[in-house]
């Protein structure tokens, strides 16, 4: 054989070998995506097991109740919404995100220059109801320096909760 033929099927081959690699290991990484480094939390009293981020990634918004508290019950997702200020159950709104019907409880309340609110989502996740329970403390811009305070309302402003939560949903596993 000729000895360009044979560079010609070499380089072929190193080709065809590093692309079945990239793609062999992006799908890899693609399969644990933006959860790399998240943690998983097991309930076994409740059977079921989800992926979360140790950390938020924010200054300026901070769990207290973390990882969230997953619990199950059988049966359909059912929600009954709530008027914005409805004393002491706080407001319940049914939301969709991502594709999928959210019903979703906030409650909050004021302590030292910091708002705690108390999140519920539920989700219907294979023919049960799927809830993840947490509480996040804002503190209040306005105790901050000009600076300071422009970026917590820029963070506070932007910070997309819904998608964080959606993302933990997506992990879901029923453990027997």
């Amino acid at each position: 054989m000729d000895k360009p033929i044979q560079k010609y099927i070499l380089g072929f081959g190193i080709i065809i070998i590093v692309v079945f690699g990239l793609l062999y290991f992006t799908k890899k990484d693609d399969a644990v995506g933006i959860n790399a480094g998240w943690k998983t939390q097991t309930n076994l009293a409740q059977k079921v097991e989800f992926m979360y981020p140790e950390s938020i990634g924010k200054t300026y918004i901070t769990p207290t109740d973390w990882p969230p508290i997953a619990k199950v019950s059988q049966g359909k997702l059912a929600c009954a919404e709530t008027q914005v200020g409805v004393v002491g159950v706080g407001q319940i709104t049914l939301a969709r995100i991502n594709g999928d019907n959210y019903c979703i409880t906030k409650a909050s309340e004021g302590a030292a220059g910091s708002t705690y609110t108390k999140y519920v989502y539920e989700k219907e996740v294979d023919d049960k109801t799927v809830g993840m329970e947490f509480t996040l403390r804002y503190p209040q811009c306005a105790n901050y320096d000009e600076a300071a305070k422009t970026l917590c309302e820029t963070e506070q402003g932007s910070f997309e909760l819904d998608n964080l939560v959606d993302e933990m949903f997506e992990t879901i596993k029923f453990i027997d």
